[in-house]
């Protein structure tokens, strides 16, 4: 989520919706090296922080195309960044991203 998505942000944050996260850019990080895609990571987070009226962060991720260092690089930076992290997930046929699905798709509508 970048800062432009900030009213989006503020209505679904309102509505009661939860966010998840995609990292910081929609990419393959099966071969990115660990060093850059922890800074992803952190970009990701930071940008959240920024774009919601409540500096709230998702407690969920949804990868898609993740490293095999993608969850515990995330696990990594929220324990060093004292943040609530409740699931991970990086297919579409996990109960948990149809759950997540739902969510997004109901907190994109509010606008």
């Amino acid at each position: 989520m970048t800062s432009s998505f900030s009213e989006i942000a503020k209505a679904c944050e309102e509505g009661g919706h939860e966010t998840a996260s995609h990292c910081y850019r929609w990419i393959d990080y099966t071969l990115m090296d660990a060093e850059t895609e922890e800074k992803f990571i952190r970009e990701a987070v930071e940008s959240f922080k920024r774009t919601s009226p409540t500096g709230k962060v998702p407690v969920g991720w949804y990868y898609g195309r993740p490293s095999p260092r993608s969850r515990a690089l995330v696990s990594k930076v929220y324990r060093e960044l004292g943040l609530e992290l409740l699931y991970q997930a990086d297919t579409c046929k996990s109960k948990v991203y149809v759950g997540f699905s739902t969510v997004l798709t109901a907190g994109l509508r509010c606008r």
